[in-house]
């Protein structure tokens, strides 16, 4: 039995008809190519202001020209795809942009209701520690909305390999190790190099011996003070340090030098003492200039210990590969929670 074909027709006695049947088809093949551009923009859109008086009071103190509606909405400021690494941080804006692109008004100041099962770093970011796609629910004023995110774990090898993100909310196995330890007779350890803290990943032995010559090579002695420690090692010390009432001791599992990617630096008679005072000193301003170009980058910078979940410890570096701690200073990154939230080609 032949199925019967149904025909559309359009009686040409009515122009008027025709012409508004060619612009509904229209109409109907913008939408199908506009709206998943649209929905790949998650979280901005067309907001009807009259069902917002608080957001439309503000925009039009800041001089922002409102009518009935206004595009605009929910950003992830550190992010141009919806993808991002796991343990990765993503700060998220609310933002009116102009017919350029550039944001005609922008504020950060969000409150996320539901983090959608992962982790809030501060009032406006969001610590992507598990895997999966996740609705989260943010609002800004009287105005809120969703966003999806979908967290990807890193790629094992390639880049990442040295980028691997360890911290409170990413943490790492009892047995994990970033790849062969060794201890490097020319590189002055402050405890010597029959301690266990002497050894670290191959590459990173290497490229802390380049780095440490070059530094003396200008006039500035630098010692290795701390590099590898296992999970049982870092268990002993949280628990001395009092576990969870502290925050300056990573738990077990979270600490970089679990990796052998991480070296904690000193200098100066005290050599053997570690403060934030370190900060000001010669020494300090030649590693924060010349450290990227060995691989090496401050793991765990002042005024962004809401990103990193760590204290300012100008001592502590960490390996990330020359290609690498190149690409996270010319982006100007400051963590690398913020660098690995954006995925790379390898």
């Amino acid at each position: 039995m032949k199925t019967k074909k149904k025909r559309i027709r359009i009686k040409l006695r009515d122009p008027g008809k025709l012409l508004r049947a060619v612009l509904a088809l229209v109409l109907v093949i913008a939408l199908v190519i506009a709206v998943p551009k649209a929905l790949s923009r998650t979280g901005e859109g067309k907001i009807k202001l009259s069902q917002y008086p608080l957001l439309k009071s503000t925009l039009e103190t800041a001089g922002i020209r409102t009518s009935r509606s206004v595009r605009g909405g929910f950003t992830a400021e550190n992010l141009t795809t919806q993808k991002c690494m796991l343990g990765g941080c993503v700060c998220i804006a609310f933002e009116i942009p102009s017919s350029k692109g550039e944001p005609l008004f922008i504020s950060r100041d969000i409150k996320i209701t539901d983090a959608g099962g992962l982790s809030i770093a501060s009032p406006n970011c969001l610590m992507l520690s598990s895997t999966g796609k996740h609705t989260v629910s943010v609002s800004y004023l009287d105005y809120s909305a969703t966003m999806e995110f979908e967290v990807v774990p890193p790629t094992p090898d390639g880049l990442y390999a040295k980028t691997l993100l360890i911290n409170r909310y990413s943490a790492v196995g009892e047995t994990y190790v970033a790849g062969t330890l060794v201890v490097r007779d020319d590189v002055e350890y402050a405890y010597g190099t029959e301690d266990g803290v002497s050894r670290l990943e191959k590459e990173t032995a290497q490229a802390l011996h380049d780095m440490l010559d070059a530094a003396l090579a200008e006039g500035y002695v630098l010692y290795a003070l701390s590099g590898y420690r296992d999970y049982n090692e870092q268990k002993e010390l949280y628990a001395e340090a009092g576990g969870s009432s502290q925050v300056s001791v990573a738990p077990p599992g979270s600490s970089e030098h679990q990796s052998g990617l991480a070296i904690d630096i000193s200098w100066g008679e005290s050599y053997y003492y570690l403060s934030e005072d370190m900060e000001d000193t010669a020494e300090y301003s030649w590693l924060m200039e010349h450290c990227f170009d060995y691989g090496f980058i401050l793991r765990y910078p002042k005024g962004y210990e809401r990103i990193t979940g760590y204290e300012f410890e100008p001592w502590h570096f960490r390996y990330i590969g020359v290609d690498a701690a190149l690409e996270y200073r010319d982006l100007g990154c400051r963590t690398l929670e913020e660098y690995c939230a954006e995925p790379r080609n390898q």
